[in-house]
């Protein structure tokens, strides 16, 4: 921290006058009637959302669509990359 004596004599010398004048402008930008709106749809969402039961959601069994590519696909890939390189 600094000095406290140095710091009440800065404080001693300083001139006011050496001090520019500033207007200060405020700008306080109100939100539109569609923030407003989009706001409170959203509010109403979260509150439905949170206020709805777990009884009301029903069980599903996940399917997993993972389709591997097989010889044939993997042969053909291999072979345009190779293609690629050579002309590369």
């Amino acid at each position: 921290m600094a000095d406290p004596n140095a710091v009440l004599a800065d404080i001693g010398v300083f001139k006011r006058e050496q001090m520019n004048h500033v207007e200060v402008a405020e700008k306080v930008v109100l939100p539109d009637r569609e923030q407003v709106e989009s706001e409170k749809r959203e509010a109403s969402l979260r509150q439905e959302i949170e206020s709805s039961s777990d009884r009301q959601l029903k069980h599903v069994e996940v399917q997993e669509r993972c389709r591997l590519p097989d010889a044939e696909q993997i042969a053909q890939e291999k072979a345009e990359a190779a293609a690629a390189a050579a002309t590369h």
